[in-house]
Formats: structure tokens, C-alpha cells, sequence
């Protein structure tokens, strides 16, 4: 009897562990920053940096990640840059402003085209909810001042459908999940909003404060939602834990029965 207990609890557990990691599911991976870059802003005011990388592989969508960083008014004489390296456990995309008087905002787009200026159809019209749950963009990242840190989404369709969110990224937070759902979007094209079935691009603005880092980890589109199969899952679950506390109720009657 209790081989059998401690097998189906063990059952239990596997199905547990598999159930909990299919919750989160991966819809379209935006950018792991896997691929290097660095655009560096002269520390003046006003000054601004532009930057372009190329990507073979699924690390970047549409292939392409445009930099353009612009700085504040301020004092001070640091330089305000943009990193991205490969690391350990994670890559990083790092936004460091180095002025101890003075922000400066980096726009990162991913449009599929390597130049300064944003192409609102570049992408060609790419489907955000490829498995018709996707409702999010997630982001990790590390904030490391004691200044929040706004982020603000921007995603196209064409030059007149396009919608924003900003969301803050606190002070101080370590290894902190942000999240960018799809239904708090604010439509800001003239036209409306984006249709996240076409999407023609992407882009991510930071606004760096004074002699502060941020650090991004991954960006992508993601569901909030358990797949279909995740139920089942979670079903299988909640029979095996009733089936090993019927066992043990039975056990322990056969016990009290021979007492």
C-alpha cells in the first residue's frame, strides 16, 4: 500500500510540474538580445545616437533592432548609451545614463528595416495572437536607482492605427516581470488603434534617469491564459491527489478495523 501511495504521488507531482509550466505560454519571441550592440550619446544636451543590428536567426523579430537615443536638458558631463550582450543566466539590454543631472530617452523598434526612422508597416503585417490567446507583452528587467522608470510600448499597424501603453518599471526592482496587456492599450492613431493581427511594427521607449541603469532580459508576446491543455492537466491533477486520499482513508480504516 504504500508503494502505491508514494506512486501516485509522485504521479501527482510530475503532472503538478508540467501543468505549471505550461501556463505561461510563448507566443512570438520580440528579442532576446542575444545579438550585441552599442549606440552611445555624447553627454550635451540634446545629443542623440543612432544604431542598427542585423540578425540571421529567430533572436530578433523581423530580423532588424533600430537604436535611437536622445538626451534631456541637464548638467553634467556623462554619456548616455545603449548596450545589448549575451550573458548568464540571461542576455541583457542595458540603458544607462551616466549624466548625474540629466535624462534621455532610447527608442528601440523592431520593424524590419535598418534605418533611423520608423517603419509603421515594415514587419508586413505580423500576427500578435498566433494561437489566438496571446494578450501580452513580458518583459525582465532589473531597475538599479531609486527612481521609477517609465516604459512605454508603442505597436503599429500603419502610420494612422497604432496604440501605446507605459507602464513603470519601480526603483530598485530586481529580476521584475513587467506586463503589457494587449486590453490596456491606448488607440493614438489618427485612425484608431492597432489591429493585433497585422502588425507592422514594434517599439519600446525607456526614459533613463538621472546617473541611473536599467537591464531587460527578453522581451516577448505571451498568454496570460492556461492552454487548452493546461485544464486537462490541472484535471488530472485534482484525480490524483483524490485517488491517493481515498487510498489513505482506506488504509487507514483497515487499520482502526483490526484495532
Amino acid at each position: 500500500m504504500r508503494n502505491t501511495s508514494r506512486c501516485v504521488l509522485c504521479l501527482v507531482g510530475a503532472i503538478a510540474a508540467v501543468a505549471l509550466t505550461a501556463i505561461d505560454s510563448k507566443g512570438l519571441i520580440i528579442d532576446t538580445f542575444a545579438t550585441p550592440q552599442t549606440v552611445i550619446a555624447a553627454g550635451v544636451d540634446g545629443s542623440t545616437a543612432n544604431g542598427a543590428v542585423s540578425s540571421g536567426g529567430a533572436d530578433i523579430l523581423g530580423g532588424v533592432r533600430d537604436v535611437r537615443l536622445v538626451n534631456g536638458v541637464g548638467t553634467g558631463g556623462g554619456n548616455f548609451r545603449l548596450d545589448a550582450y549575451a550573458g548568464a543566466p540571461y542576455n541583457v539590454l542595458q540603458v544607462q545614463q551616466n549624466a548625474l543631472n540629466r535624462s534621455g530617452t532610447a527608442y528601440t523598434t523592431w520593424d524590419g528595416i535598418g534605418n533611423d526612422s520608423l517603419d509603421p508597416t515594415g514587419l508586413g503585417g505580423v500576427d500578435f495572437t498566433p494561437n489566438g490567446i496571446e494578450d501580452r507583452f513580458a518583459i525582465l528587467a532589473d531597475e538599479g536607482s531609486s527612481l521609477d522608470v517609465p516604459v512605454t510600448i508603442t505597436v503599429y499597424s500603419d502610420a494612422t492605427h497604432y496604440s501605446s501603453l507605459t507602464e513603470q518599471l519601480p526603483a530598485g526592482a530586481t529580476s521584475y516581470y513587467m506586463y503589457f496587456y494587449y486590453g490596456d492599450f491606448v488607440a493614438g492613431g489618427g485612425d484608431g488603434g492597432v489591429d493585433w493581427n497585422s502588425v507592422g511594427a514594434v517599439q519600446m521607449a525607456v526614459t533613463q534617469n538621472k546617473g541611473s541603469s536599467s537591464y531587460f532580459s527578453f522581451f516577448e508576446s505571451n498568454s496570460s491564459i492556461p492552454e487548452p491543455g493546461t485544464f486537462v492537466l490541472m484535471g488530472a491533477v485534482a484525480l490524483a491527489g483524490a485517488a491517493a486520499r481515498r487510498r489513505k482513508a482506506k488504509a487507514a480504516l483497515a487499520v482502526a478495523q483490526k484495532a
